[in-house]
């Protein structure tokens, strides 16, 4: 049986329709997939910071902030100013965001070090600071403390110049 080319569309988009109906109904169901179940943390948390924790019982980790400061008034300055707006505002920003956790460390005698300019810190906690940490507001995510290597350089050859 041949169709033209009008019903095979209108079948396509009822085909559609019950499709988007029906994973509608899914998503309102279940809620979104991004959602965090009450008993799990809020913030992003990587998974080599979790297999850490899992074989060690701590890990050393990275809090990355949800605030970022707001430097768009460093661009109407001059050189020397601008320098120092953006210096003031970095660490004004870090100071305000990252208090909570700087009390939070201290009380659970965590290891940890706060970093302005990128308004970071890098901890070294158990796991139950680690969920109490993944659970702040202003906390954006937690990273594993990577490692990097910078490979050895390889030896050149010299070349004839002009």
């Amino acid at each position: 049986m041949t169709r033209s080319v009008p019903q095979l569309f209108a079948r396509f988009c009822l085909g559609s329709t019950v499709l988007v109906a029906v994973l509608g109904l899914i998503h309102a169901a279940t809620g979104p997939v991004t959602a965090a179940a009450p008993d799990r943390p809020t913030a992003r948390v990587d998974a080599e910071v979790v297999s850490a924790m899992t074989r060690a019982g701590k890990a050393t980790y990275w809090v990355v902030l949800r605030e970022q400061a707001d430097l768009s008034g460093a661009a109407q300055r001059d050189h020397k100013s601008r320098g120092r707006f953006v210096v003031d505002t970095l660490q004004k920003t870090a100071k305000r965001s990252q208090m909570g956790l700087k009390d939070l460390f201290h009380a659970r005698g965590a290891d940890s070090t706060e970093f302005w300019a990128a308004n970071v810190v890098k901890v070294t906690s158990d796991e139950a600071t680690l969920e109490a940490v993944a659970a702040l507001p202003e906390v954006a995510e937690v990273q594993a403390d990577r490692v990097f290597r910078i490979p050895e350089p390889m030896a050149g050859s010299l070349e004839s110049t002009i």
